[in-house]
């Protein structure tokens, strides 16, 4: 980090006794070398990118932006300016949250009834389809009334929409007037059936165990304008192509609609599936249902009040795209066999695939979005332009509250979302699943009594590379890395974390920016971790990686704490070109045999006391723990630069510069210099080539209280 060009400035003084908050000493003279309180003008000191010179010949700092960055961007390391992070902007129907942070769904509060639906970018529901609009339509060559009179009846006006179907060519157009019409209607070539409206044209179950529409093999068949209500199946394709729009699919059993076998196709625009409900026996009931390597569109299509799942995409080859729309309010089943299991927004299983484009996905129980895998088929998603909201647990069980969740080795892309105020984890990648986060928000409930939870953990063998991420207020842990999870972050912010305890912890109450134990691996280039209480980010038998990387104002907890880099438990930890600035208690602590600490080219800045006016240790090295500084900074720090009890640590070719006091040695650590030097157990070891400058003593040897893990 720095090159000396005036002589060396080591020098050993007096050994001080420190005490938990000791008062401000004279610089101590020495034999020949200059003393700690002499800063050098003279000397030339070359920093490297991202770093500037201190006054004085000093060491290197962080260049960064001197005041608060607003919402939507973060500092960098290397800048005066602020960088945009997270979403990069709010598609048509949303908005960006009042926070300044990612986007919030423009929806109505409460889900809507009838023949209307919600519409993203109104606040008010909107009609399915249009009751002025002409009718029957231009080319219509068959005509349904439930008001005809026998009189009106001939080879082309029915009172049954089914009588006309079985009576009308491929390719004839069917127009269906204002009435409730009592049966279920097979389709055995495809006609055009249009309806004078959703709201006047209701289409109901007689009372058998039916589906409503049913669509076999036919190409090109459409349907418009209707409701279909109270069917064991509302709309189903098996094979062939249709169109379906304006349509209300209300109360029907096992499923709204279904699409199922291999090369059938089928879009479905303008319309709503509603309260979907499980029969007694049945493991579920889903709004939309692909199998079988059917495909499904949905544009423009709300999906609310639906037992088990709004949106499901299973078996291989098959899968559903779901453009514009809007998914609420699934909860789990309340009978049968899987009880109070999964009320699921979107699900893909078995080897499916399912795309959300600008669709708001909220107010479900138990999970917003959810990839996993049946069987050995692993399934996969991909997200652009979407909001995951307010999931909650379900109350009967307490189980789960996940807004986005990818498991089981399935795959999973999320690009330009934001999700928040889902109540256990805003974002869930488990179970050797991989996924690639770009440009996304998460964000915790303003309102502390609201539920919120962690911004991303990422356990069991998973693997994820994120990029732009903004994880802002989340609850008790920004990420979370646990057996096996591993994480490439990059360009990211880490803000805020809130206080609290997660659901089935022993620890308490957090608010920690990373979380990383059980053999979880974080190798985070660029971004910030930023105000985090208590630690910043905490390794339990774990991996990380920093570089050019910044850890900000790491707040306390209860008064204690505050600590940017906490080491332990056999941990591993290396940072190049990073910076820790502005930590309450310790910059860098490691604890524990085997904890290894390497930093190279980094800086740790201006380390204050905790809230009893005690410690203020930029490094730390303790219980058998080792740490490296190789051409790094040590400045500012309230009590001691680097201290060391029945530890290892070696430094090489750094300044250590304006603090209370440079070193400090306890427990059985010799304070050791040389030309060249290497970790030695209780060894404080520190090359010829380190300078100190501007503290109050250079060394300490007497017996401090320290921070424990």
């Amino acid at each position: 980090m720095v090159r000396a060009r005036s002589g060396l400035w080591v020098g050993w003084g007096l050994a001080l006794a420190l005490g938990c908050s000791p008062p401000p000493a004279p610089p101590v003279e020495d034999s020949g070398a200059p003393d700690s309180g002499s800063p050098c003008p003279g000397c030339e000191v070359i920093c490297p990118p991202g770093f500037l010179a201190l006054d004085g010949g000093a060491g290197c700092i962080a260049l960064r932006p001197a005041t608060e960055c607003p919402p939507g961007t973060m500092p960098v390391l290397g800048s005066t300016s602020c960088v945009a992070v997270g979403v990069r902007g709010c598609p048509a129907g949303f908005t960006p949250d009042s926070s300044g942070w990612g986007c919030r769904d423009v929806t109505p509060a409460s889900p809507c009834l009838g023949a209307t639906r919600e519409k993203l970018g109104s606040t008010t529901c909107v009609a399915v389809s249009d009751c002025a609009a002409a009718f029957p339509p231009a080319g219509a060559t068959h005509f349904v009334s439930a008001q005809y009179t026998p009189a009106q009846l001939d080879s082309t006006h029915y009172n049954s929409i089914r009588a006309a179907v079985a009576a009308a060519d491929a390719g004839a157009v069917i127009a269906i007037d204002e009435g409730t019409y009592s049966e279920n209607v097979p389709l055995p070539r495809s006609v055009w059936l249009i309806g004078k409206c959703a709201q006047q044209v209701i289409l109901v179950s007689d009372g058998g165990a039916n589906l409503g529409l049913q669509l076999a093999g036919l190409q090109g068949a459409v349907v418009r304008n209707l409701t279909v209500r109270g069917f064991a199946g509302g709309v189903a394709v098996f094979g062939g192509t249709a169109e379906l729009s304006g349509l209300v699919l209300e109360d029907n059993t096992i499923a709204g609609v279904i699409v199922s076998n291999p090369g059938t196709s089928v879009r479905m625009s303008d319309s709503v599936i509603r309260g979907t409900r499980a029969r007694p026996a049945d493991r579920q009931a889903v709004g939309a249902w692909v199998q079988k390597a059917g495909t499904l569109t949905l544009d423009e299509v709300a999906l609310s009040d639906n037992e088990f799942a709004a949106v499901v995409a299973t078996n291989p080859d098959g899968g559903v795209r779901v453009r514009r729309s809007v998914i609420r309010g699934s909860f789990p089943i309340a009978q049968g066999p899987v009880v109070g299991t999964f009320g699921v927004g979107a699900y893909a299983v078995d080897g499916a695939w399912m795309e959300l484009e600008e669709t708001a996905v909220l107010n479900n129980t138990t999970e917003g979005v959810l990839v996993a895998r049946g069987g050995s088929r692993p399934a996969s998603a991909v997200l652009r332009r979407c909001t995951v909201r307010d999931t909650r647990p379900n109350p009967a069980t307490e189980n789960f509250a996940r807004g986005i969740e990818a498991g089981k080795g399935s795959t999973l892309v999320v690009e330009d979302c934001t999700a928040s105020g889902n109540a256990e984890h805003e974002i869930l990648i488990t179970e050797g699943a991989t996924a690639i986060l770009s440009h996304t928000t998460t964000l915790g409930a303003a309102d502390l009594a609201v539920p919120s939870g962690t911004g991303l953990l990422v356990a069991f063998d998973a693997g994820v590379v994120a990029k732009s991420l903004a994880m802002v207020r989340p609850r008790a842990v920004g990420i979370g890395l646990e057996t096996n999870g591993a994480l490439r972050l990059e360009d990211s912010l880490i803000t805020d974390p809130v206080l609290a305890t997660l659901p089935g912890s022993t620890s308490g109450a957090q608010a920690i920016g990373v979380s990383a134990k059980s053999n979880g691996a974080l190798t985070m280039v660029g971004g910030v971790v930023r105000r985090a209480s208590g630690v910043a980010i905490l390794l339990s038998t774990a991996t990380a990686s920093l570089t050019g990387a910044m850890v900000l104002d790491t707040q306390l907890k209860s008064g204690l704490g505050g600590r940017a880099i906490s080491v332990q438990d056999g941990s591993t930890f290396t940072s190049v070109r990073s910076a820790f600035i502005g930590s309450h208690e310790t910059g860098l602590a490691s604890f524990d045999q085997g904890s290894r600490a390497s930093l190279t080219e980094s800086s740790l800045e201006g380390t204050r006391a905790d809230g009893f006016g005690n410690f203020g240790i930029a490094v730390l090295a303790t219980t058998g723990s080792n740490i490296e500084l190789n051409a790094c900074t040590v400045t500012g720090s309230r009590s001691i630069g680097i201290a060391a009890s029945e530890a290892a640590v070696a430094v090489r070719a750094s300044f250590v510069s304006l603090n209370q006091a440079g070193l400090h040695a306890q427990d059985g650590v010799t304070i050791m210099t040389g030309d060249v030097v290497e970790l030695r157990l209780n060894g404080l070891s520190v090359s010829n080539d380190t300078r100190f400058v501007g503290n109050g003593v250079i060394s300490g040897l007497g017996s401090v209280p320290l921070p424990s893990k």
